[in-house]
């Protein structure tokens, strides 16, 4: 009897433990994966995809003008837009292994384990589409909004870091954004 309310007692530790550790990797504005979470997954795709030679893609989507939703809209507008649209983003990236987080104010990553440098294009251009065609309701207003993205896809060695992953993402990123927003660019190594 006491063996089994112990069990009992174990397993419901267990379970807080793991919403708790849930709790702690969500991004309360977004409800997707937030930073840290991106880190630690982003490290663990990496090594396995080095130590299986397969492709892992980055995705980095940074909404356009988003300073311009919070002066104008308000931060509450601009809360419901950044969850609107993670939520888009959520729903398109489909497969059980990829992986939607915020990075930090209004940007995106989207960690894509064994999907070559095309499927991430094809992806990325989805995304891309489907955020420029969404209204937004916010405060009594529809709210339009775009994004730039930056795609770096690689079959990792030991000449690229996670670190280099992620600049040469975020590089394509502000190359869309200094070529006119709305725009998904790849990195000059990425296939």
């Amino acid at each position: 009897e006491r063996t089994k309310d112990l069990r009992s007692a174990l397993d419901k530790v267990k379970i807080l433990n793991e919403e708790l550790s849930d709790l702690s990797t969500m991004d309360q504005v977004t409800g997707v994966r937030n930073r840290r979470y991106f880190d630690d997954m982003l490290d663990r795709e990496f090594r396995r995809a080095k130590r299986n030679q397969t492709p892992l893609s980055l995705i980095m989507i940074d909404l356009d003008h988003f300073k311009s939703i919070n002066d104008n809209y308000g931060h509450l507008a601009g809360d419901v837009c950044l969850k609107t649209v993670s939520q888009g983003v959520y729903d398109i990236v489909k497969r059980p292994p990829d992986l939607v987080c915020r990075y930090g104010g209004e940007e995106l990553a989207v960690i894509l384990p064994e999907t070559s440098f095309e499927g991430t294009m094809l992806l990325a251009e989805r995304i891309r589409h489907h955020i420029e065609q969404l209204k937004i309701q916010a405060n009594d207003q529809l709210i339009s909004l775009t994004a730039s993205f930056g795609v770096h896809s690689v079959i990792p060695s030991d000449s690229i870091t996670c670190d280099d992953m992620i600049q040469l993402a975020d590089e394509a990123l502000y190359r869309a954004k200094k070529e006119g927003r709305n725009l998904v660019c790849s990195s000059a190594l990425g296939s």
